[in-house]
């Protein structure tokens, strides 16, 4: 019997290459984009590296300044106080206001407290 007349009638599938597409194998899972994947061998482990083990075990990300900028924003925004302190400093040092008499009466009384703390602990050993 034909084979053409034979997978109708009992329903046998029909395997002969006649009948058969080709389709690539990456066809089924879409793109090949998602499988692929670029290592480095580092000579001093023995062991390959991906791109990101790359990018996080780099020296320049472990200096302290970039340790303390990836702590730092994890609390505020980083950048935003980077920008205000550079408007700062080129907008100039704010004027220094001048010293009323209170101040310096203040400043007086902590210094003579301050020698008199020192004169008493003196007297004390």
């Amino acid at each position: 019997m034909d084979t053409q007349v034979r997978t109708p009638l009992d329903g046998t599938p029909d395997y002969s290459s006649a009948n058969m597409i080709q389709t690539p194998y990456m066809s089924y899972f879409g793109t090949d984009e998602q499988y692929k994947l670029q290592a480095v061998f580092n000579a001093k482990t023995g062991k390959f590296q991906t791109s990101e083990e790359i990018e996080r075990l780099h020296p320049d990300r472990m200096s302290i300044e970039n340790r303390a900028t990836r702590q730092m924003q994890y609390y505020f925004d980083v950048d935003a106080y980077m920008d205000e302190r550079n408007r700062a400093r080129i907008a100039g040092p704010a004027p220094k206001r001048p010293l009323t008499k209170k101040d310096l009466d203040r400043f007086k009384r902590q210094k003579h407290e301050k020698k008199m703390k020192r004169a008493r602990d003196w007297l004390c050993d």
